[in-house]
């Protein structure tokens, strides 16, 4: 080999050394999103394999009992931080001089919500499980420190977005799968896989992985709290905004669950849960909303209707690509995955497919709504979203089943969507994006790997 020959071949290696540096520090947008992206496959990957574990060990009637005692715990722990999280997330990125004080008080709110909302539904349990899902409840009220945890864990990723931290926001989304799946498959393999274990499988994956990220979140946590008036009101002003549109939003992502809890039986329930959950897949190539929220909050307006077009229409043709495929393998990806014994679930598959992209095309555009300072409006949307498919699921899951009830997600997704994109004209005066990719889109694209 020539002396140029080697000079090249270093030259080389030290260029892909240093994308691999950013990749893994993730500060640039586009490193970022590439990062974000890379670890929703490795999260799919962990949450196929415990679903397809728990599928396969506890069939479609254990699945619903686990669904049934795990599912009121973890959407309370998203609700206890209903408007704190992305308050927060705002202000760091904004006044990062306030971020003690904003951690802190968050904190506090944090803890006092979840307390308050584990306290209600230990008494309430009763009555939202339904007589069906009776044999669920003693499980689901000790499953009820999941509340603390999920909660802790969205604290987690809002504080490490705000810092524009996006690699250990990223993994305290990851985290918890990986480590969740590690725990289940040794269970498995030990032929102790019940739904008992399955259960303490994930409490303890969210409290390890909190516990190894404990450090980051502390060394930088503790400052003058001088600012806690200030960084009060900040929380305060955007929080109270924000609080509807997280909870319509929570309540849109859970209701079908809730609601099929009371209305289904553990079977048909599992069965449903199985389709839900292998939808998701599809919006697995697309950067996640906090990623996207920190990004357009540190850019002017005009610079953030950019990001907010370039990211749906890579959402879009990415979204589009992945549905089609589920769409046509549909029968075949369930029985590999998850046996003959699932596959009735393939038509609510196809239909919670559609609802996945539906959804995940809203969900970028009311980022758009976050940093224009309009999440009123965003709420008013879901409101209406929420309504009409909670409507829908009541009426026609005693009709048509679980298929029913994928239908009426849908119909309010659809709702939602066309809702936030009329308002881009008539309220927040931008015009509507181009969902046509262009050449200018790859330009683009490179700029956000530069720092």
């Amino acid at each position: 080999m020539t002396p140029l020959e080697i000079g090249r071949n270093r030259g080389a290696a030290a260029r892909l050394g240093g994308v691999l540096h950013k990749l893994l520090l993730g500060r640039e947008l586009g490193f970022a999103a590439v990062q974000s992206v890379v670890l929703q496959l490795l999260t799919v990957g962990a949450n196929l394999t415990t679903g397809v574990a728990m599928a396969r060990m506890l069939g479609p009637q254990g699945r619903g009992i686990y669904a049934a005692a795990t599912s009121w715990p973890s959407m309370l722990g998203l609700v206890a931080m209903a408007g704190v999280g992305q308050a927060l997330l705002v202000g760091i990125r904004r006044k990062p001089d306030l971020a003690p004080a904003a951690v802190a008080l968050s904190a506090t709110f944090a803890l006092v919500s979840a307390s308050l909302l584990a306290a209600a539904a230990y008494v309430f349990l009763p009555a939202v499980l339904g007589p069906g899902h009776a044999s669920a409840l003693d499980i689901a009220r000790v499953t009820l420190i999941l509340t603390y945890l999920v909660a802790s864990g969205s604290l987690f990723q809002s504080i490490f977005a705000g810092r524009g931290e996006f690699m250990l926001a990223n993994l305290a989304v990851f985290l918890p799968h990986l480590i969740h799946a590690v725990f289940l498959c040794a269970f498995a393999l030990a032929g102790r896989l019940t739904v008992a274990t399955a259960i303490g499988c994930m409490v303890c994956a969210n409290a390890a992985s909190q516990i190894l990220l404990a450090p980051r979140i502390l060394k930088d946590a503790f400052g003058p709290l001088r600012h806690i008036r200030a960084a009060g009101a900040a929380l305060w002003n955007y929080g109270h905004r924000a609080v509807v549109a997280d909870l319509l939003t929570i309540c849109s992502d859970w209701s079908d669950r809730l609601l099929l809890i009371a209305l289904l039986a553990p079977h048909a329930l599992g069965l449903y849960v199985v389709a839900y959950g292998f939808s998701r897949v599809v919006a697995v190539a697309t950067p996640t909303n906090g990623l996207l929220l920190s990004a357009m909050a540190a850019a002017d307006r005009p610079k953030a209707k950019q990001m907010h077009d370039l990211s749906l229409r890579f959402c879009l043709a990415a979204l589009a690509s992945a549905s089609i495929v589920a769409w046509v393998l549909s029968e075949p990806l369930i029985r590999v995955f998850y046996g003959a014994g699932f596959l009735p679930a393939a038509a609510t598959f196809r239909i919670l497919v559609l609802q996945a992209t539906v959804a995940r095309l809203s969900g970028v555009t009311s980022v758009l709504y976050m940093v224009s300072d309009r999440p009123g409006l965003n709420s008013l949307f879901s409101v209406c979203s929420v309504t009409v498919s909670s409507v829908l699921m009541l009426v026609l899951t005693p009709i048509y089943g679980a298929p029913g009830a994928a239908a009426g997600l849908l119909t309010g997704a659809l709702i939602r969507l066309a809702l936030l994109w009329i308002g881009m004209v008539t309220h927040l005066r931008v015009p509507l994006p181009q969902l046509r990719p262009s050449l200018l889109d790859l330009q683009a694209a490179r700029m956000m790997f530069r720092p």
